[in-house]
């Protein structure tokens, strides 16, 4: 699981090149070109959740620069394409966040370890009862349409089925959840994409 504050550790240069490495399918140049201009689908993307980070990393430091820094690149992020079909907020991000469709809207407490996917049309965040908003672990798949709401945990490697709103913690791994309240419906087979039924497994 990705761990409170484990952001703020992270080299900065190191996640930035991650992501980059991730959404780019052009390299040198060309990938350079691509970037600057907004070319292609996951550019306006991968630049959304740069600048997220680059915001976030630098409003969680003191001084006038960082000040300036954490400013400039929320309005780099506001100002970006995606801007009106991307709210993006979280305390800790991990590597590999993948964006697939847009629609998201996440609280800034939420916690996202590495490698989640977000299908699209998704909530990630609080149950207007406090402010503590979801923990996301590692390989997590929300299905598209999914909604994860309150102070809850989901555990590696779980995968949320389509239009599923999940309000309880998921505490076991490698499962797939789904519905309206979610449950667990299926396990995943240990060692390939296959699933078999939770009761035989």
């Amino acid at each position: 699981m990705c761990k409170e504050g484990v952001f703020m550790n992270r080299n900065l240069s190191k996640l930035i090149k991650k992501y980059k490495n991730l959404y780019f399918s052009e390299k040198g140049i060309l990938g350079t070109i691509f970037y600057f201009f907004s070319l292609g689908d996951n550019y306006p993307k991968c630049k959304y959740i740069i600048y997220s980070i680059k915001s976030k990393y630098w409003g969680g430091r003191k001084g006038f620069i960082a000040l300036f820094l954490h400013k400039f690149y929320s309005f780099k992020k506001i100002r970006c394409p995606i801007s009106n079909s991307v709210e993006l907020n979280f305390k800790s991000l991990g590597e590999g966040l993948m964006i697939f469709h847009y629609g998201i809207v996440t609280s800034e407490n939420c916690i996202f370890a590495n490698n989640v996917w977000l299908r699209g049309n998704n909530c990630i965040g609080n149950n207007g009862k406090s402010h503590e908003a979801p923990k996301i672990g590692n390989n997590v798949d929300v299905g598209f349409g999914a909604v994860v709401i309150g102070p809850i945990t989901i555990a590696d490697g779980v995968t949320i089925g389509a239009n599923s709103v999940v309000t309880k913690t998921i505490d076991i791994p490698n499962c797939i959840v789904a519905g309206c309240p979610a449950k667990i419906i299926r396990m995943k087979n240990k060692g390939n994409t296959s699933y078999v039924n939770q009761e035989n497994s």
